[in-house]
C-alpha cells in the first residue's frame, strides 16, 4: 500500500520510529510495535496528510491535536504526546477513540467512524507488511 507515492517520508519515518522507541507500545500485546505504528501512521496520514500543519479548527501538528501550537515544529513531541493520547483512549473508552475531543467523548458516533476508519486503514498498512 502506497499512501502517497513519490513523496519522501525519510525524516518523519525516522522521527515517527524514535517516538515509538521511546513510548510503550499503544497495544498491551504489540511488544513489536507494529500495530501501534500503523495506527500511528494512520492517524498522520488521514488527519494531516503526513504535514506539520494547523488547521482551521486549532488542530496542530502532524497528529492534529487540538490547542497544542506548541507541538508546532517538533515532530517528536507531537506524535509522543498522540501516542500518549491514543494509548489514554484506549483504558478510557475501552477500545481505540482517535477523535477525542468530539462532544460526547467516547460514546459520538461521528468520533466512532473516525475511529474505525484510522483502525481500517491501520489494517492494511499491518496487511501489506511483507508484500
Amino acid at each position: 500500500i502506497h499512501l502517497q507515492p513519490r513523496v519522501n517520508h525519510d525524516k518523519l519515518a525516522r522521527v515517527t520510529a524514535a517516538a515509538l522507541i521511546a513510548e510503550p507500545p499503544i497495544f498491551a500485546d504489540d511488544d513489536t510495535r507494529l500495530r501501534s505504528a500503523a495506527l500511528v501512521v494512520a492517524v498522520m496520514f488521514r488527519e494531516s496528510s503526513f504535514r506539520d500543519v494547523t488547521s482551521a479548527t486549532n488542530d496542530h501538528c502532524y497528529m492534529q491535536i487540538h490547542e497544542r501550537a506548541d507541538l508546532d515544529g517538533h515532530p517528536l513531541e507531537c506524535i509522543r504526546t498522540g501516542i500518549h493520547m491514543l494509548r489514554d483512549s484506549l483504558t478510557r473508552c475501552s477500545g481505540i477513540q482517535t477523535f477525542v475531543g468530539a462532544p460526547r467523548g467516547c460514546h459520538d458516533e461521528r468520533a466512532t467512524k473516525i475511529s474505525n476508519d484510522r483502525l481500517a486503514l491501520a489494517g492494511r498498512l499491518l496487511g501489506s507488511v511483507g508484500q
